[in-house]
């Protein structure tokens, strides 16, 4: 992979972004590898270090993106299904077959998946499986954020897979019961970890913007356990100040202003978790 990289660099004046793309038609990366090589052609090429007018840094950071939110669908899907036998089959495999060929067959298929349990993450926080759908989704939320889900590294663990599945098929079974349309809204924002940014002082705004955002997190889920007003205004004020700097700031069209402004709307009803716990 290094040798095939530094060949590319012998070229007739590649850009960054076409020494990345030249990479990714190769089939043969990991995400360690994409988010390394990336780094190594992004000091080449941003404004800062070059004075440029950094048209060579944005196309490199949108293939970037585009190849990272490909690979970080991959590592969300759900498990593969098993494979069943058709009903043909079935019936070709009568009772009087050997038992030996019996036990044979068994042996190569697809181990079942394990049953998807919408309460596991419920009882697991200690909470009254009397919660209704919207304390559901929450506690689903909760875990998604204070594992660091948030972060796409987090999400394309592999050790982490079967959580992280698990948290997920939560959030999405409860936002159906409760609230049909958040489910869409929280692929979208789960599916975006970047965003292609042209300048240095974008990218500090929006550093800024998710900073507020994760500090609405964690008032909104205090607010649901203490039920202080004082705590559920604080989260407000950081939901939409984080929805304004990304919107009227760096005017740009990113999930999460719309799921800062799903929390704060959500912020203004009672505390879920009390009298559940």
């Amino acid at each position: 992979m290094l040798f095939f990289f530094t060949g590319m660099e012998k070229r007739p004046t590649p850009t960054p972004a076409d020494l990345l793309r030249s990479l990714l038609s190769q089939n043969s990366y990991s995400l360690r590898e994409l988010d390394h090589f990336y780094r190594l052609l992004s000091k080449r090429c941003h404004p800062d270090a070059t004075g440029g007018t950094g048209e060579e840094f944005i196309e490199l950071r949108q293939v970037y993106e585009q190849e990272t939110a490909r690979l970080l669908v991959g590592a969300q899907a759900a498990a593969p299904q098993p494979q069943h036998q058709s009903s043909d089959q079935s019936q070709h495999q009568s009772s009087d077959q050997p038992q030996a060929n019996q036990q044979g067959s068994e042996q190569h298929e697809t181990p079942e998946p394990e049953p998807f349990d919408p309460r596991q993450l419920v009882r697991e926080a200690g909470f009254d499986l009397r919660l209704p759908p919207r304390g559901c989704l929450y506690v689903g939320l909760q875990a998604f954020f204070s594992s660091g889900m948030y972060n796409y590294r987090i999400r394309a663990m592999h050790g982490l897979k079967r959580r992280n599945t698990t948290i997920l098929r939560t959030i999405f079974h409860w936002s159906r019961l409760y609230d049909p349309d958040f489910a869409a809204l929280f692929s979208a924002y789960s599916r975006h970890p970047l965003q292609s940014l042209s300048t240095t002082q974008q990218i500090k705004n929006f550093s800024y913007a998710k900073r507020l955002f994760l500090d609405g997190i964690t008032g909104f889920f205090n607010y649901q356990h203490s039920g202080r007003s004082g705590t559920a205004a604080v989260s407000r004020d950081k939901f939409a100040w984080c929805s304004y700097t990304i919107r009227r700031v760096i005017k740009i069209d990113h999930p999460m202003a719309a799921l800062a402004e799903w929390f704060s709307a959500e912020v203004d009803k009672p505390p879920q978790f009390r009298g559940y716990e």
